[in-house]
């Protein structure tokens, strides 16, 4: 089944249109909570030590709050793709940085270690909801000619987080040396995610999942937002050969997977 002129027209112009500063921004937002994931495990691994000195954990429970926003994640990844798939990535983008703000939160005001295990959890769901989001919203905006090397910078800001998470925890120890310095290291990753939450409010839905979902109109109206012009200069100026490729028919099932 070959793809609708419309379909074809968007593609063509979100492969082949230049690279602005417009959407390195949109790829920014995009990709800023793959580096809050980053922060928020690496926050987690610096505040361990203060939280077992201040509730005097055994070593039982504190591999539980250790654990738990990486079972979070789990969670977060397997309804992260169907969130994306269904309700757009915008929503999903939207969600996971609620879910981040919310679980940050519940860990910074905790009273007892059960409330931390509880928060990271939910922190976890978010960070595994927006990992497969912002991969798929990251390569479905950018020109083909940068797509392989943005792709791979989105999932490396994951490591830029741990080390601003270190940092930033070193400076607070070192400012301020207490045994309650886990609540600041622990709340970082909410005001950066409600600060996200705020900026991707103004992010276009993906041109591509609109288009796939049958929603075209949309899709050229967030596709004129995304390249900053409108789809009929665009297509005016873009000289670049439409590419008719044929799509094979999908197969389902364990076999195919």
């Amino acid at each position: 089944m070959s793809q609708s002129p419309n379909d074809t027209t968007i593609s063509s112009l979100l492969d082949d249109t230049p690279m602005t500063a417009r959407r390195y921004a949109y790829w920014a937002l995009a990709s800023g909570g793959t580096f809050i994931d980053g922060f928020s495990v690496a926050s987690l691994g610096v505040a361990l030590p203060l939280l077992k000195r201040e509730f005097s954990i055994d070593p039982s429970v504190l591999g539980l709050i250790g654990s738990a926003l990486v079972l979070g994640s789990v969670l977060g990844a397997a309804l992260g793709g169907i969130a994306a798939d269904r309700l757009g990535r915008k929503k999903a983008f939207l969600l996971d940085m609620l879910i981040l703000s919310i679980g940050s939160l519940l860990c910074t005001l905790a009273t007892s270690p059960g409330l931390v295990i509880v928060g990271q959890f939910i922190l976890g769901i978010g960070v595994g909801i927006d990992f497969p989001t912002s991969a798929s919203y990251a390569s479905e905006i950018l020109p083909k000619a940068v797509r392989s090397r943005m792709t791979v910078a989105t999932i490396a800001l994951q490591s830029v987080g741990m080390t601003a998470a270190v940092l930033v925890g070193l400076a607070i120890l070192k400012l301020n040396p207490a045994w309650a310095d886990w609540r600041p290291l622990l709340a970082g990753g909410g005001v950066l995610a409600a600060t996200t939450l705020c900026f991707r409010l103004t992010l276009p839905e993906s041109p591509r999942w609109l288009a796939q979902v049958g929603r075209v109109p949309e899709a050229l109206n967030a596709l004129a937002q995304l390249i900053g012009r409108p789809v009929s200069t665009a297509l005016a100026t873009n000289t670049s050969p439409v590419q008719h490729t044929p799509v094979a028919a999908k197969e389902s099932g364990l076999r195919h997977l």
